[in-house]
């Protein structure tokens, strides 16, 4: 079966948003968005709901899901079959928040 590869965004600049974010994470959620992030490289394109949903009205992005009493949404891309995850957050409200998308596009823009 094909694996596919998915990295946590770095700036240019060397940091590492995502995974300082993940760090700072209870064991229970770090092992929700473990088994979110696997799911995603062993299925890639073809993962769905309830783990993967397009983010509607922008097209090259996704929201991976965490389920339980504390919800993550973590936005990603896929780039040349490699899937990049650009944001991470506390799912708080019914909509993604805007601020969120938005620090996902500008993260995407620096991709290659």
């Amino acid at each position: 079966m094909t694996m596919y590869q998915v990295e946590l965004f770095r700036t240019p600049s060397g940091k590492e948003p995502i995974a300082e974010f993940l760090r700072s994470l209870q064991p229970s959620q770090k092992a929700r968005v473990n088994f979110v992030l696997e799911l995603l490289a062993k299925f890639g394109p073809q993962l769905r709901a309830p783990y993967s949903k397009k983010l509607s009205g922008y097209r090259k992005l996704f929201e991976l899901r965490t389920t339980g009493k504390i919800s993550l949404r973590l936005i990603y891309t896929n780039v040349k079959n490699k899937f990049y995850i650009l944001n991470v957050f506390f799912k708080k409200t019914n909509k993604t928040p805007k601020k969120e998308i938005e620090t996902a596009l500008v993260r995407s823009k620096t991709l290659t």
